[in-house]
């Protein structure tokens, strides 16, 4: 590769770095990522934090071993933690550079697929996270490179590659299997399609995911105790039920997000005009495409190999259960279209006029601009996921003993307890029947009942909840109750704090800032 080459990648990768590092220390961390880093670090042993997450959490361990080793070196600051994420998104703009050159064979529209991967805000959003989604992704780009340079020229060493990335992927997040399905029914097709090398072709692909499957296995009894666990009756908690029904926009909704990623439900004209102009000359751009007729027999292939990644785990993803809306961006469980969409887009832009290419490029790029402006901007002045920081502190300086902390959810104990002092108490409202007997909840890390409650969440009468508060305040004979991350128009326990006497001693300034304070007169 000419040094030229290199030194524009170079320059990407730097242009991708700055964006990402705007409020990475900044921003405070919000509830999962306060759960990712406090499970990493509660554990001395790699043995303990094992039996953890095989008893407790939900999500398979790679990333927690990382970061605990990680945090053990950098530290626990907010910009120490996100650096991981940080770098594992920079790898996704370099693979993606390999994976475009490789489908492409074009350098320049390499470097373009790059370019954009530098720019959408779903990448930098993610890379700004302290959790695992950005760094699948990076596996999956890894994977898909493997399995399309496997069919381009046969070697083991790719297979190697394909197993390792896919292993990785998987004990990152059980979402990477959207995108081994989608690779490997493709690689099943073209390997039947082999002629006389098909039961060749046929064996490499079969042992290479029984290989997968044997390194997987370990975590296999895991996944069937979870699920048989998330079906069993505990304390009262009901079973979970997920909504079938989805948006009749669904995918729309899900392929703006991958691209123009937004996390307000409102913003302002001039965006929204700028995106559809964008979409109306991407479209206009793939006509052209189509018209020059420009796709060979390689690289017809190249477009339906990406078509298939990016189509098949869509489809796969309305059947399941996280694809309704339940916090932060689903989307995360499609990281690795984006690489995708970037990958065609610089293969529809490398067909066109250089004039045509420079204009359709500007445009998308600058339909990206008021999403990016939103996304690297601090959460923490709109949303009160980020505002723990700034009322743990608030509570911490105006916390007196015989106080208590009240949460609404016990599994967002220990997201409150983050930043709180150590000496002051929290309890979780819900479920109603928990009273803090739990296995493994500690101040840092939650029980299992406390865990499994993420998915069992249900409504409750008005009286069962004047009944918790009854209860907690027998339990601790509280002088005073803080009230942390409610919604601050809950009538329901501002009745009750009324009918038992209590007055407002601190009343919260805005929708975000959700804390409350009550004091007996």
């Amino acid at each position: 590769m000419k040094k030229s080459l290199i030194w524009f990648l170079f320059v990407i990768v730097i242009f991708g770095a700055v964006l990402r590092l705007i409020n990475l220390g900044i921003e405070p961390y919000w509830g999962d990522e306060t759960l990712s880093l406090d499970i990493a670090r509660s554990f001395s042993s790699v043995s303990e934090l094992l039996s953890y997450l095989r008893e407790v959490e939900l999500h398979p361990p790679l990333y927690y071993l990382i970061l605990h080793f990680w945090v053990s070196f950098f530290g626990i600051t907010e910009f120490a933690v996100r650096s991981l994420s940080l770098l594992f998104g920079l790898g996704c703009i370099v693979l993606t550079f390999f994976f475009a050159n490789a489908l492409l064979r074009n350098h320049y529209s390499a470097l373009l697929a790059a370019l954009v991967v530098a720019i959408l805000p779903f990448q930098i959003e993610f890379s700004q996270e302290a959790r695992p989604y950005i760094i699948f992704c990076f596996f999956a780009i890894l994977a898909a490179f493997a399995v399309w340079k496997h069919y381009q020229d046969p070697k083991f060493g790719y297979l190697a590659i394909y197993v390792f990335s896919a292993l990785a992927g998987l004990y990152l997040h059980y979402s990477f299997a959207l995108i081994l399905i989608a690779l490997n029914t493709w690689w099943f097709f073209q390997a039947l399609k082999g002629g006389l090398l098909r039961k060749i072709q046929l064996w490499r692909w079969f042992i290479s995911n029984c290989l997968v499957f044997l390194g997987f296995g370990f975590w296999l009894p895991v996944i069937f105790y979870k699920i048989i666990f998330g079906n069993t009756q505990l304390i009262g908690l009901e079973n979970p039920s997920v909504p079938t029904d989805r948006p009749l926009m669904f995918f729309d909704q899900i392929a703006d997000n991958l691209i123009w990623l937004s996390k307000h439900e409102i913003t302002s004209r001039i965006a929204i005009l700028i995106k559809y102009i964008a979409k109306a000359v991407l479209l206009i751009g793939v006509f052209k495409f189509l018209e020059k007729k420009v796709l060979q027999a390689e690289n017809r292939k190249a477009a339906g190999y990406l078509l298939w990644l990016g189509i098949l785990p869509f489809a796969i993803f309305l059947f399941l259960p996280f694809s309704v809306p339940y916090g932060g961006v689903m989307e995360r469980h499609l990281a690795f279209f984006p690489i995708v969409f970037a990958v065609m887009f610089a293969m529809v832009i490398s067909a066109l006029s250089r004039k045509a290419a420079v204009a359709m490029f500007m445009i998308f790029a600058l339909s990206l601009v008021p999403f990016n402006s939103e996304i690297v901007a601090d959460d923490s002045q709109w949303d009160h996921f980020f505002k723990m920081k700034e009322i743990s502190e608030y509570i911490n300086a105006q916390y007196r003993a015989g106080d208590i902390v009240i949460v609404p959810q016990v599994f967002f104990r220990t997201d409150a307890a983050h930043y709180l002092r150590e000496d002051i108490p929290i309890v979780g409202m819900l479920p109603i029947s928990h009273y803090g007997l739990d296995i493994w909840n500690t101040r840092r890390t939650l029980g299992i009942i406390e865990n499994e409650y993420h998915t069992r969440i249900s409504p409750v009468s008005n009286s069962a909840a004047f009944e918790k508060l009854d209860r907690l305040a027998s339990i601790y004979k509280p002088s005073r109750i803080w009230l942390f991350g409610f919604n601050n128009n809950d009538q329901v326990l501002h009745q009750w704090f009324v009918d038992q006497g209590w007055r407002m001693a601190f009343r919260p300034p805005d929708t975000v800032f959700r804390v409350s304070l009550y004091s007996k007169k």
